[in-house]
C-alpha cells in the first residue's frame, strides 16, 4: 500500500472507525472505498443498474442508520456487548499517548507504510513473531493522510500503548514521510475494476 487505509490502526482504534463511520459522522478514503465496493456488489447482485445509483443506495443505507442497526444486530447473533456502539471506553483504554507533531509547514506525503505496520505491531496492535501477544487498545491514529496541509506542531501520528519501546518507535515513524513544498497527488485506492 501506498499509504494506510482509513485514520486509525489498531484493533479497537479500527473497529471505532468503523463504527464512527456507520453513525455517519466519518468520511475518509476508508469510508470512500466501503461505499465503492459496496456499490459494485449491488451491481453485479442486480439491485441497481448503474454505479451511482448503487453508491447512492450504499450511502443512503448509512445515512439512514440501516447499516448501523445491521452492525448492532451482527453483535447481538454472536454474544457481543452492544454497549460499545454509545461508549468506547467499553473496549478499555491504552495507558500512555505519544503525538508525534510535523517539525515544519508542509504537504505530508507517506513513502514507507510498513514503517507504520511496523510500528503498530511494536505497539502491541499486532504480532512481530508468532509467539507476540496482541494488545487490543493499542495502535496508532493517524491524523492526516498523503497531500493534506500541515503546519509546524500540528500532531500527525497518536500513539496508544501500554508497553513499548517509544523511542524506537517514534524514530521507525520519522521515517515513513516527508513533508514536502509541492502538494502530493492524492493516493487512488482503486486502480482498476476486473470484471
Amino acid at each position: 500500500m501506498n499509504e494506510p487505509l482509513g485514520n486509525m490502526a489498531g484493533n479497537s482504534l479500527e473497529v471505532i472507525q468503523t463504527i464512527e463511520i456507520l453513525k455517519n459522522r466519518l468520511k475518509n478514503d476508508f469510508f470512500e472505498l466501503s461505499i465503492n465496493l459496496s456499490a459494485y456488489t449491488l451491481m453485479q447482485t442486480k439491485t441497481a443498474k448503474t454505479f451511482e445509483e448503487a453508491k447512492k443506495i450504499a450511502e443512503e443505507t448509512i445515512s439512514s442508520g440501516k447499516a448501523l442497526e445491521k452492525f448492532i444486530k451482527m453483535i447481538e447473533l454472536q454474544n457481543g456487548d452492544t454497549r460499545v456502539i454509545s461508549d468506547y471506553s467499553v473496549f478499555g483504554k491504552a495507558t500512555n499517548i505519544y503525538r508525534i507533531k510535523s517539525q515544519k509547514n508542509g504537504y505530508l506525503k507517506y513513502i514507507d507504510t510498513r514503517n507504520i505496520g511496523i510500528a503498530s505491531c511494536m505497539l502491541g496492535a499486532g504480532r512481530l513473531k508468532a509467539e507476540d501477544k496482541i494488545d487490543f487498545v493499542s495502535g496508532i491514529i493517524l491524523n492526516k493522510k498523503t497531500g493534506d496541509k500541515v503546519y509546524k506542531n500540528d500532531i500527525l501520528f497518536e500513539l496508544h500503548y501500554n508497553k513499548a519501546d517509544i523511542e524506537n518507535i517514534v524514530k521507525i515513524l520519522n521515517t515513513a514521510y516527508t513533508i514536502t513544498e509541492e502538494k502530493p497527488e492524492k493516493v487512488r485506492k482503486i486502480l482498476d475494476i476486473m470484471e
